[in-house]
């Protein structure tokens, strides 16, 4: 499953990847509609389903995402959008016959692939690739006004990984990054303007709480699952908190018994300015964990 959208009419569909059939072996991308109270909607595609192979080639989805105007854009590979209204059609009107090929070019000589859209109020497409973000006319043509000839370049570590990208209450633009540390959340105008004033970095960079290693806590990193940006601006992160090293000196033997193989889950809230939000979750009797709920 890679997404889900509700339909005007109460429908609802869901879009994933099949790898593999027993009556075919390439990878495709598959899309199943509901009826509002959850039932497979057999007028849709064979049976309530469509599988989608366009240009005959295997496809393979990651991002997903429902537009103002009920269609649907997704990727069908790693730098290939196509767009489909709610019966599954391909909408001929996007890019040529529907479908898109963007110009990624490679990064540190491996090619990087789309991660995540979403849409701005003016209807404008933003597109996250493996370290950029770029912007797209309704119609899939590029729009170079925006960032630096149409694009951000998200420069922090070199394994640095885009994972999601949303547009705040105020019309900025919000992305999640993954790097071997932990997670930086990025933000920028609505013109790609990066935003000087979130987090600590001055160049539009907030850092999630990276390679903490503290005593009376485990070493960990934070592998990044997904953001929510709330109506008052503020940002929940939802992350594993992977641990690689250390033991804790606290009392907690599920932990302890866990080993190496611990893991767990975080929330953090942070603040519009990127900051974390100290009154937010917190454990008793340790300031370090304010601003998290695990």
């Amino acid at each position: 499953l890679v997404g889900d959208a509700q339909i005007s009419n109460g429908k609802i569909l869901i879009a994933g990847n099949i790898f593999q059939d027993p009556n075919d072996s390439r990878k495709r991308i598959s899309l199943v509609r509901l009826t509002a109270d959850g039932k497979i909607d057999s007028s849709f595609g064979t049976t309530g389903r469509k599988a989608i192979i366009p240009d005959n080639n295997p496809s393979i989805m990651k991002a997903f995402v429902k537009l103002d105007d009920e269609k649907i854009l997704f990727n069908r590979n790693e730098n290939t959008l196509l767009k489909i209204d709610s019966t599954g059609k391909i909408d001929s009107s996007f890019g040529t016959n529907g479908i898109l090929t963007l110009n990624l070019p490679p990064r540190n000589g491996f090619s990087t692939e789309i991660r995540a859209l979403a849409q701005q109020a003016d209807k404008k497409i933003l597109v996250l690739s493996t370290n950029r973000i770029y912007r797209l006319e309704p119609d899939g043509q590029p729009d170079n006004s925006f960032g630096t000839s149409g694009a951000i370049t998200l420069v922090i570590n070199s394994d640095a990984i885009g994972q999601k990208i949303g547009v705040d209450t105020d019309g900025k633009i919000v992305a999640a990054i993954q790097d071997a540390g932990g997670v930086r959340m990025f933000r920028c105008s609505a013109a790609g303007v990066a935003d000087n004033t979130f987090g600590v970095f001055n160049n539009g960079y907030s850092n999630i709480n990276v390679n903490i290693s503290l005593t009376y806590e485990l070493a960990f990193r934070n592998i990044f699952t997904d953001f929510e940006i709330l109506p008052d601006g503020k940002v929940i992160i939802l992350c594993m908190k992977e641990r690689f090293s250390g033991i804790p000196i606290t009392n907690n033997n599920q932990i302890i018994a866990a080993g190496a193989n611990y893991r767990d889950i975080i929330l953090y809230r942070i603040n519009t300015n990127g900051l974390i939000d100290n009154t937010f979750g917190g454990i008793p009797l340790s300031s370090f964990y304010r601003g998290t709920s695990h």
